[in-house]
């Protein structure tokens, strides 16, 4: 890595580091509304954009299509320009920003599919650098920075629900009635005219944002470049003094360094960093899996599915949702002193999957009152679920850099495409029944959930055999130590 990470101890006095930390919250908030904007509204955008549910998630999809191939040059780039870093987060707020002013002016399904492609690209590099700096600004202590880093996100996803259900003409109530009366098994059926959609005003709202923060991150540019000069000094005698054990710069192969540096495995421990790299992605990928059906089809599952609920209804409880996501994170960056660190994810994971079985038995979404716990319960352990993955990857693989950064990030991608897209195929292609999987009146959004359930069965296996090979291989090299 370049001196930034380098020489983290010298470069960042406390006081820099915590000024630094509330703008990269502030960027997380802004990350959170750009992006969950389209969760609350999705129905309406839907209407807007006159397609169906499969369509529509595929339009949606089409970002994570750009966050995979930004994931797969971003990692390259911010590690060879780190130094610039915040420029480019900048510059990928700019992107970012633009996209969700267009989208609300875009009536056309294949404009809207190439804005959000760009806005994919650019959040791929917006999360890259905002986890590349955090790490860098707190180098051995990033667990709880990254959590609050993170909470962010849940501050301006419940920013986007309060900012846009004023402007919702989606009416769950009215369509299911209008179904009924008109005996339609069209689950796309509305009486909503596209015209008289309104979602300028909260997406202008976002976007702005988004630009106010491009000019902060263009200063903070200026202010650490100022900073770097300062403690130069500093940063060079730590890398004279790099122990040689750890660095070989005659690296034989090119790919590997990138994966490593300038460290170098060999034999069984290249395969080991290998496995536990490739298994990471997976595991995030089912992590972000689930998180990409929840956040995107909560409106549809909670309106249309088995617990009818108002779109006021729909409003407070996914409030809810976001101020427990908001705890999550923040009790998570309190208790990664406390607490064991793979310990306390294998609970995340585990109890993630508990909540979400529930919502799979008949009898308990027969009351309300089960959704508001439940949900509540969702947003306490998913908030802390990815920026805790990604820091326990650490206790597995040890120090990593934003290359392998960006190959996490690229399960995550993938994950929002493939089951966005699933989910809408289902909603489309399952037709309402009297009687299916134990409810009653089903409809295909009562699936949302049993969908869900799938990555975060998949997410915790795939974490304990993470775990199992990091505890065999560990022994493994006490055995030849011993010896």
């Amino acid at each position: 890595m370049t001196t930034k990470s380098q020489g983290a101890e010298s470069l960042y006095s406390f006081k820099y580091r915590i000024i630094k930390t509330i703008v990269l919250i502030l960027a997380w908030i802004t990350y959170g509304l750009n992006q969950e904007i389209i969760g609350s509204t999705m129905e309406d955008l839907k209407i807007y954009l006159n397609v169906d549910y499969h369509t529509i998630n595929l339009i949606i999809g089409i970002r994570q299509i750009g966050a995979l191939i930004g994931t797969c040059i971003s990692g390259a780039i911010v590690d060879k320009f780190s130094n610039y870093a915040e420029l480019i987060l900048a510059i990928s707020c700019l992107f970012a920003a633009f996209g969700t002013f267009l989208m609300p002016m875009t009536p056309i399904p294949l404009l809207s599919g190439l804005i959000f492609f760009l806005q994919g690209v650019a959040f791929s590099f917006y999360d890259l650098c905002g986890n590349h700096i955090i790490l860098s600004l707190w180098k051995g202590l990033s667990n709880s920075p990254i959590n609050a880093m993170h909470a962010g996100y849940g501050i301006g996803a419940l920013i986007s629900v309060q900012l846009s259900k004023k402007f919702i003409k989606f009416n769950p109530i009215e369509e299911m009635k209008m179904k009924y009366d008109l005996n339609s098994t069209d689950f796309n059926t509305t009486q909503i005219n596209p015209n008289d959609i309104e979602l300028i005003i909260p997406y202008f709202i976002a976007g702005a944002v988004g630009i106010v923060l491009c000019l902060i991150f263009i200063i903070a540019q200026k202010v650490e470049r100022t900073n770097s000069k300062k403690y130069q000094v500093n940063t060079n005698i730590e890398l004279l003094n790099k122990s040689k054990k750890d660095v070989d710069f005659n690296q034989s192969s090119k790919i590997l360094k990138l994966f490593f540096g300038d460290k170098v495995y060999k034999g069984y421990d290249l395969i080991y960093m290998l496995v536990q790299i490739g298994m990471m992605t997976l595991t995030l990928f089912c992590v972000l899996g689930f998180y990409a059906v929840i956040s995107k089809f909560m409106l549809t599952y909670l309106t249309k599915g088995p617990g009818k609920f108002s779109i006021e209804e729909y409003s407070d409880i996914q409030t809810l949702f976001w101020l427990l996501y908001i705890a999550g994170r923040f009790i998570a960056a309190f208790v990664a002193f406390k607490m064991n660190a793979i310990l306390f994810v294998t609970i995340l994971y585990a109890s993630n999957l508990v909540i979400t079985s529930l919502f799979l038995v008949p009898y308990l979404c027969q009351f309300k009152m089960f959704y508001w716990v439940a949900i509540s319960f969702l947003g306490l352990v998913n908030g802390p679920l990815h920026p805790s993955s990604i820091m326990v990857a650490k206790s597995f693989i040890g120090d990593f850099n934003s290359f392998v950064i960006s190959i996490f990030a690229l399960g995550a991608a993938l994950s929002g495409f493939v089951f966005q897209n699933v989910a809408g195929q289902l909603l489309d292609a399952i037709k309402p029944r009297d009687y299916f999987f134990g409810f009653e009146n089903f409809n295909s959004a009562y699936l949302i959930m049993h969908l869900s359930f799938l990555p975060c069965f998949l997410g915790l296996i795939c974490l304990l055999i993470i775990y199992v090979y990091y505890k065999l291989y560990f022994h493994k090299t006490k055995k030849e130590l011993e010896n």
